[in-house]
């Protein structure tokens, strides 16, 4: 499949040590990575509210953690900066401490703090003391603001469920080869206390954003913002078909949670996706009052309904940004800050061909030397039609690498328009360099579409692998209007194991990655409303392994399909005795996601709440819940786990089945004496959930 299309770094940072704490106090906040801007300063500190919502209770300390593991997110600068700006500004809080060092992590050193602010703690997981000390201190009563990718904790059970949940994917984004930019959001309850400063009708914004899965459900927190499936370039990504399926949403319930509260044990919790990739949207004085009123809710201070809300369905049309003349946006292109000339380039680009007068302006920007920059600026030359499609194709000649890929992005985004430009991209699959080759051939799959269809079969055995992936990538795209590859394509998958699929000896999305059995399987994911790529899926269960976090991706295609995959269920009972990587967990969710139809998998998931492996512990209790009332006594026993998240995990799965686990009542009841809050707060939940 697609390889990422940043390039991860992984980097130690070496925090200066001030007596035995490892912290950085803000009298040496320079010495935080990347620099912000003066400029960007300037515009938070005049935009940040001048005080407090609510009085705070007593002078309250936070501390702001940014460690990561793998890609460093370019905002957590800037939010350091604006959570400092916040507090002081606001006088609700002091940040009294940033650290990129998990020995924070222990009750003495935490106890100095009344909220910590996890601010994109990329791929991020604590060991089992220093996890245990961080769910200690919400438990008993502090608070924990989560933003951007701190959410993609998908091997850490404990603080998935803590937060709120964990990510797959995020379709929703501002990485190459994604032919949207912004996305609309709704405001899920506009009278909340952490919503009421929006606009009712949403907001939009074009940073990165995750999909939520794993632990997540409205059951248990209260969803603040979320996307607006109703809006026609988000519902874009919504559909397989529409785009790159490396980056399609996947949710059939279309349930996209942006934001939300909730309590745990006896602390509380604010999650945002926001603020990962971008940090643009700080630039508006509605999202810093929000950002300072959810970490007031956090600290205990400001007061709210924490209830679980269901998903709505209305409609939301905000307007896009703050109101300014077309020349003033116009001259913010110039803007020495990247985020402000992205924040121009969004407000530009929703106005489509009528800031035609821009285009000069927004194909030189394909040029600029920030990739955001050049990616949001293809995105905004996209709405605007076949007026751009001359100059961005004169780019394809451009000396540089990236900006050759950006304009092919571009005309990819344009569509049908940019016809004229085929040749040139077709020549461009022969580029020197890979990124360029694969935005070729997305480019004319987004173009030439179905018309295509027979050149990308083809490409699908050439022996350039970025090529094939893109081609594979462009199928998936189409969805089932790709139905004429699916003869190669199942072929491909049906075949025997090769070198290929081995070559890089690990998986993605569940499958066999770096060769064209995962290539395959992708395709068949994004065309599974076709009964023939039903059927495919189906008989390939057996090459489902887990290895990844990707690997969620065969119980989310279960789900839509549902009791129609029960002939996938013996292999996925087989591999719950799969010790390779996360394979059983992910199997158990699959199972889960099958439904009652999976009943006959009881005993095996049974016996798997006492595997080594936490993830595969908390994966069959989860699956439990959705096999119907035969799993109710399996569920009885589990309450007596020596796992607390596992004994969390069944009063939920108890809860979830209602009236029909009423024979668990006892002991539910005898779980209120648990030791863990946790624990406690579930067993409350289900036994209201089941009179």
């Amino acid at each position: 499949m697609r390889k990422n299309q940043f390039i991860l770094i992984f980097i130690l940072i070496s925090i200066r040590i001030l007596g035995q704490d490892r912290l950085e106090k803000l009298d040496n906040y320079s010495k935080v990575p990347a620099a912000v801007s003066q400029e960007a300063i300037q515009r938070i500190e005049s935009l940040a509210p001048a005080k407090a919502t609510a009085a705070p209770a007593k002078p309250r300390k936070v501390m702001i953690f940014c460690s990561v593991t793998g890609w460093r997110p370019p905002a957590i600068s800037l939010v350091n900066k604006t959570f400092e700006i916040l507090g002081k500004k606001s006088g609700a809080f002091e940040v009294a401490a940033v650290s990129e060092d998990p020995s924070i992590f222990t009750p003495e050193k935490l106890a100095e703090f009344d909220a910590i602010v996890m601010n994109n703690c990329n791929e991020l997981h604590l060991d089992e003391e220093r996890s245990r000390a961080l769910q200690d201190f919400v438990k008993n009563g502090k608070g924990v603001v989560g933003l951007g990718s701190t959410i993609s904790i998908i091997n850490w059970p404990e603080e998935a469920e803590m937060m709120g949940g964990n990510c797959f994917r995020h379709p929703f984004t501002g990485v190459p080869s994604n032919p949207k930019s912004t996305w609309s959001l709704k405001i899920d309850d506009p009278s909340h206390p952490l919503t009421k400063m929006f606009d009712p009708r949403g907001i939009k914004t074009g940073d990165v954003m995750y999909q939520i899965v794993g632990p997540y459900s409205r059951d248990k927190m209260r969803v603040l913002l979320s996307l607006d499936v109703n809006d026609p370039r988000t519902a874009a990504l919504v559909v397989p078909g529409s785009v790159n399926r490396e980056f399609l949403a996947y949710r059939p319930d279309k349930d996209f949670a942006i934001a939300w509260i909730r309590d745990y044990g006896n602390g509380r919790v604010f999650f945002s996706v926001l603020t990962h990739a971008s940090g643009s949207m700080l630039f508006d004085s509605a999202m810093l009052q929000h950002f300072l009123d959810g970490i007031q809710f956090a600290l205990g201070d400001l007061k709210v309904d924490t209830t679980p809300n269901p998903i709505t369905s209305a409609k939301s049309a905000a307007p896009v940004h703050p109101r300014k003349s077309f020349a003033e946006w116009t001259a913010l292109l110039n803007g020495t800050d990247s985020d402000v000339r992205v924040e121009a380039i969004l407000a530009l680009g929703d106005l489509g061909a009528e800031a035609n007068d821009a285009l000069p302006a927004l194909v030189a920007l394909l040029k600029d030397e920030a990739p955001d920059v050049r990616f949001f600026a293809g995105s905004a030359l996209g709405r605007m039609g076949a007026a751009a499609v001359p100059g961005v194709t004169a780019l394809l000649h451009d000396g540089k690498d990236a900006v050759r890929a950006a304009a092919a992005q571009a005309l990819g985004r344009i569509g049908t328009d940019a016809s004229p430009s085929a040749p040139e991209l077709k020549t461009l699959m022969q580029d020197k360099s890979a990124v360029v080759r694969t935005e070729a051939v997305l480019a004319i799959g987004r173009i030439q579409k179905e018309a295509a269809v027979p050149m990308l079969v083809d490409l699908l055995s050439s022996n350039v692998t970025d090529v094939r992936e893109a081609a594979f990538d462009a199928l998936g795209e189409m969805g089932p209007a790709a139905r004429a590859a699916m003869p190669a394509i199942t072929a491909i998958l049906q075949g025997p194991v090769t070198a290929a699929d081995k070559s890089n000896d690990g998986f993605y999305g569940g499958f066999y990655s770096q060769g064209p059995k995962a290539d395959a399987m992708q395709t068949l994911a994004w065309m599974s409303e076709l009964p023939e790529a039903k059927d495919a899926i189906i008989a390939s269960t057996s090459l489902f392994r887990g290895d990844s976090e990707k690997g969620l991706c065969p119980a989310l295609l279960f789900k839509v399909m549902g009791p129609n995959a029960k002939p996938a269920v013996p292999s996925l009972i087989a591999l719950l005795q799969e010790d390779r990587g996360n394979t059983k967990g992910y199997a158990a969710q699959a199972l889960g996601a099958i439904g009652p139809a999976a009943a006959e998998a009881i005993p095996a998931l049974a016996g798997l709440l006492e595997d080594k492996n936490q993830f595969a512990r908390v994966s069959a209790a989860e699956a439990l819940g959705h096999l119907g009332p035969d799993a109710v006594p399996t569920l009885i026993q589990a309450l007596q786990n020596k796992d607390w998240l596992v004994r969390a995990k069944a009063a939920q799965s108890l809860g979830a089945l209602g009236p029909a686990a009423a024979p668990a009542a006892p002991a539910l009841r005898e779980a209120l004496k648990d030791n863990d809050a946790e624990v406690r707060r579930c067993a409350i939940v289900a036994l209201s959930r089941i009179k």
